[in-house]
């Protein structure tokens, strides 16, 4: 009896390794359909760090509520960022982060308020 508890054992890590990799793969899945939906005019204009609100912040990968509202509490407190490196001193801003802003954001140009394309293609509608 003890031999049949082992082998059903063995079968039942053969079969939750089976399943991982469509787990993990399904976890990815829904990782990526959770991020905000960008409209082509968000991905054509940069956001502007030093002007957007919150709600645009959302935008970049990456940036939540959380995050959003940290931004604009540290702008508010230094003045406008005249370095984007300046973001690494918010918590939970960290190198993989800065990345994504770097790529989507500007500290010059760029949208700082949704357009109204931009609502309609927003995550909540």
């Amino acid at each position: 009896m003890s031999n049949h508890r082992q082998n059903n054992g063995q079968n039942n890590e053969r079969r939750s390794s089976r399943v991982s990799p469509l787990k993990h793969l399904l976890q990815i899945l829904i990782v990526a359909i959770s991020f905000p939906f960008f409209s082509t005019t968000a991905l054509a204009e940069k956001i502007n760090l030093n002007l957007a609100n919150a709600e645009v912040l959302q935008y970049i990968p990456g940036i939540g509520p959380d995050k959003s509202r940290k931004i604009i509490k540290e702008r508010e407190k230094v003045g406008q960022f005249s370095d984007i490196e300046q973001l690494l001193a918010i918590p939970g801003i960290g190198e993989k982060i800065l990345q994504a802003l770097i790529q989507y954001g500007s500290l010059n140009e760029g949208v700082s308020t949704l357009s109204e394309e931009m609502k309609e293609n927003s995550p909540s509608n």
